[in-house]
């Protein structure tokens, strides 16, 4: 899975598959878009800038760079292997984006009794957005969906005026 790397966002595919619920016990503790991410060598999560509402001018509508910020956790049950999805999902249900799909090692826990964590920045470069309304950010783990980041798309001409 791809760690503070960069993702071409292109094109609309057709989603397959997987539906809420279908029984992982991994649980995803964030999903969150921001402007900018890191992980310090603490192993701790810096968020910078973290939304869930762009206003468009004008369609389509290019966001220049995001990033999808993850945090998955497995049981010791559950293994530190796993495979790990990311799809963009309009509200028609179809793809706005080629799905993302890797291997992940969340390695071991920091003590016995600790879950397996794995922690992901997804930096995710212009992607093109062009329609209003809402694009979920799917995350998936061995096949099933364990939860999702939501992203508003809507008109500027509606945004409230400041005073």
């Amino acid at each position: 899975f791809v760690e503070s790397g960069v993702w071409d966002v292109e094109g609309p595919r057709r989603l397959r598959g997987v539906r809420p619920g279908d029984g992982s016990h991994l649980q995803l503790r964030l999903a969150v878009l921001a402007d900018a991410a890191n992980i310090s060598r603490e192993g701790k999560r810096n968020i910078l800038g973290e939304f869930s509402l762009i206003w468009a001018d004008k369609l389509p509508f290019v966001w220049p760079l995001m990033f999808l910020v993850v945090r998955l956790e497995a049981t010791a049950g559950e293994g530190p292997l796993h495979k790990i999805g990311v799809r963009i999902v309009k509200e028609d249900g179809e793809l706005a984006a080629p799905p993302v799909d890797a291997s992940a090692d969340f390695g071991k826990p920091f003590r016995p009794g600790l879950p397996h964590r794995g922690q992901f920045i997804i930096g995710i470069q212009n992607a093109q957005f062009t329609e209003h309304g809402t694009y979920e950010f799917e995350i998936l783990c061995d096949g099933h969906h364990v939860g999702s980041a939501p992203l508003y798309v809507l008109p500027a001409e509606e945004r409230p005026q400041q005073q």
